[in-house]
């Protein structure tokens, strides 16, 4: 290993460790989906008042549906980083590097939010189960890309109002107690 390839390695060991580094990637994501859907609920109003498909289509460049898919594996990347950020907060001596790659708490169940939820010592309620296993399934199919990586696999997504309050509620659980066990400051407008 080189010097840049140290350096870099153990820059990647201190970050992993920084709860707020992982409360900062939740934010960014949260506020991306969110912004994919305000744009979606203006064009599905838009598609109503001028009922032109054609037009619609012109206007915004893609379905309504991908912008939502990419919303929903936006959040689940938003929730998943809120849990590891409270993870590495509560167990940091279990972050550590080997052979240049960073080893963390989760091993194998680094996207699976029920399991990373639960760890965090949250118990998800039954609306919240259900949304954590619709959002891991988009998250582990989509990737890490804004539009899902494969796409020779159809995933069904039924989504409603009550679930992005579902959303909301476990990402404000979360983000408190990320708080309260000092992983990160919550700043109050």
């Amino acid at each position: 290993m080189n010097l840049d390839e140290e350096w870099l390695a153990k820059e990647i060991l201190r970050k992993s460790k920084d709860p707020s580094a992982w409360h900062t990637q939740a934010g960014y994501s949260a506020a991306a989906g969110n912004a994919i859907t305000r744009r979606r609920d203006e064009l599905i109003q838009l598609e109503q008042q001028e009922n032109d498909m054609q037009k619609r289509f012109e206007i915004i460049g893609m379905p309504e549906m991908w912008m939502l898919f990419s919303a929903v594996m936006l959040w689940a990347f938003a929730l998943e980083a809120l849990c590891k950020g409270i993870i590495v907060k509560m167990w940091p001596e279990e972050v550590r590097s080997k052979n240049g790659r960073v080893e963390f708490p989760w091993g194998t169940h680094g996207h699976d939010l029920e399991w990373l939820v639960k760890k965090t010592g949250i118990e998800p309620t039954k609306e919240e189960l259900e949304l954590l296993e619709i959002l891991t399934r988009v998250g582990t199919w989509g990737g890490k890309y804004p539009v899902p990586k494969n796409l020779t696999q159809p995933l069904e997504l039924r989504w409603s109002n009550q679930q992005e309050k579902t959303y909301s509620s476990i990402f404000n659980r979360l983000n408190e107690l990320g708080a309260k066990r000092g992983a990160w400051v919550l700043h109050r407008e």
